[in-house]
Order: C-alpha cells, then sequence, then structure tokens
C-alpha cells in the first residue's frame, strides 16, 4: 500500500513541476513579443513617423520642465543648424540638470564638447577626486547662466574657453529671468547672435 501511495505522490509532484515548467517556459516567450509591442507603442508623440531619423521625433514632441511645456522642434532647428554650419569641435555652454531628462542635448546631438555632461556619468568616468571636479562644473555653469553681473559670466568663458553660449526653452525653464536677460543687452564686444528663432538663440562668443 505505502510503496503504491508514495508513486501517486510522486507522480503528482512531477505533474505540478511539469505544468509550473510549462507555465514559465510559455512566460518566457511571452516576454518578448508582448514587451516589444509595448515598446514600439510608447512613443513621445503619436504623430512621429516610421524613421531611421533619430531626430525627427523632435519635430513632433513636447516635454515638460518646470512650469514649461517645451516644443523641441525649436531644439531640432537649433541643432540642424549647427550641424550644418559650425565646423571644427568648438566649444559650448548649455543647461545641465539631473539625468535622464532633457540636459547636455546640443552636445549630444551635435557631438561637440560641452563644459558638462551627465553628473553621474561624468563622476562614473573619472577616477581621480570625481566628485569634486564634476560638482565645480555643474556649480560653475548654474553660476554662469542664473548671475546678472555679465563679468562672472565672461570670466566663466575664459575659464573653460567657450565658444558658443546656447539660450533655449532649457535655459529659460531653469535659471532666473535676471540671468537670462544679460545675454539681451548691449553685449556686441563680448557676444554675437548667430542663430535665434522663438525662444532660441546661440551666441558665438568673440
Amino acid at each position: 500500500m505505502k510503496g503504491g501511495t508514495t508513486k501517486k505522490c510522486n507522480g503528482r509532484w512531477k505533474n505540478t513541476w511539469r505544468v509550473i515548467t510549462l507555465i514559465l517556459i510559455i512566460s518566457g516567450l511571452l516576454y518578448p513579443i508582448l514587451a516589444t509591442t509595448d515598446k514600439v507603442t510608447d512613443r513621445i508623440a503619436e504623430e512621429v513617423p516610421l524613421t531611421m531619423d533619430g531626430m525627427d521625433y523632435m519635430q513632433y514632441a513636447k516635454y515638460p520642465e518646470g512650469d514649461t511645456l517645451m516644443d523641441l522642434s525649436q531644439d531640432h532647428q537649433l541643432i540642424r543648424w549647427m550641424q550644418e554650419n559650425i565646423s571644427g569641435t568648438p566649444r559650448i555652454i548649455e543647461a545641465n540638470v539631473p539625468e535622464y531628462r532633457w540636459g547636455s542635448r546640443i552636445s549630444i546631438y551635435t557631438g561637440l564638447p560641452g563644459v558638462i555632461g551627465w553628473n553621474w556619468h561624468q563622476r562614473q568616468q573619472r577616477a581621480i577626486n570625481p566628485a569634486e571636479w564634476v560638482f565645480s562644473r555643474v556649480d560653475d555653469v548654474e553660476a554662469f547662466y542664473s548671475t546678472s553681473d555679465l563679468m562672472v559670466a565672461e570670466r566663466l568663458i575664459q575659464k573653460y574657453e567657450i565658444d558658443y553660449v546656447v539660450i533655449g526653452q532649457l535655459e529659460r525653464s531653469i535659471y532666473p529671468n535676471a540671468g537670462i536677460e544679460k545675454f539681451a543687452g548691449p553685449n556686441d564686444n563680448i557676444f554675437t547672435i548667430v542663430y535665434k528663432e522663438d525662444d532660441t538663440m546661440l551666441l558665438e562668443v568673440k
């Protein structure tokens, strides 16, 4: 009797494990199908066409930053203009924000060197005193755009040998108006506006 009962119990456990294994296999097979579908339909803007152009989405997308809903087509136009009209590798300065937001967008899409990239990525890639070096640059970018004192901005331009200053919706949304307005003053001896469209402009340092 005991032998028959044991065999029945073993048979039940085997069937149970077979069902569990089958469920796991089916789940594993379903994942790439469902995950791919979800990823394909997860779009920043529904109007974006199917394209191999990794920048095309900007022409249709809006991106929230604080109280501002940015129209990314402005950055798209600026980036295209820079790609077509700027040669070499001049240094640029643009807004710095935490990772996985819209920061470093001009540097990323043009390939031009900026004062600072993504904070944590930069610290990961620097072996000697990375935090101090990176945080110092983050603070300098903050000071550059926030100060109303043009002389402070000039010193930072010289320090980092900046060639172009980006003033876009992102800069206007996260830095004080007084800091941004200093670039609109009588600065012909320091800057030349080489690009301007809507809320976006690019200043070349003389």
